[in-house]
């Protein structure tokens, strides 16, 4: 990675620390990746160029289905548009390994309502455009 590269991956991980501390987030790094604590929800983000890499959502199994998931997916999505970055992601359910957890199309269409699209696996959500002043 070029000096102005890594300069610049720099500022968009202490940006997005920022943004995720100031929504009430913990906050851990770890080189380019950062991991998000919310209650029982936990998110791993890991900056690729111009996009993140949404790399998994976490919740603890006894506290599934009361929004810890939704809620931690909204802060990976306010940390996004507000560094104007696209998100990708590679949809993956703990359902098939014996975990309570949505199928495959059930979480395909819970992140769709977020407005991620793909095929398949790949999702990608593209940031919302700040409204200008004029």
């Amino acid at each position: 990675m070029t000096q102005p590269a890594l300069c610049e991956s720099i500022l968009h991980i202490q940006h997005a620390i920022a943004i995720a501390v100031a929504r009430g987030l913990q906050v851990d790094r770890q080189e380019d990746i950062l991991f998000l604590q919310r209650g029982h929800a936990s998110a791993s983000l890991r900056f690729e160029g111009t996009h993140l890499r949404l790399g998994n959502i976490e919740v603890d199994a006894t506290q599934r289905n009361k929004r810890f998931g939704t809620k931690m997916l909204q802060d990976v999505i306010s940390i996004a548009d507000q560094m104007q970055m696209t998100i990708h992601l590679f949809v993956h359910s703990s359902a098939y390994e014996d975990e309570p957890g949505l199928q495959h199309n059930d979480l395909m269409a819970w992140y769709q309502q977020f407005g991620f699209s793909g095929q398949t696996v790949r999702l990608r959500r593209q940031p919302t455009r700040p409204v200008s002043n004029q």
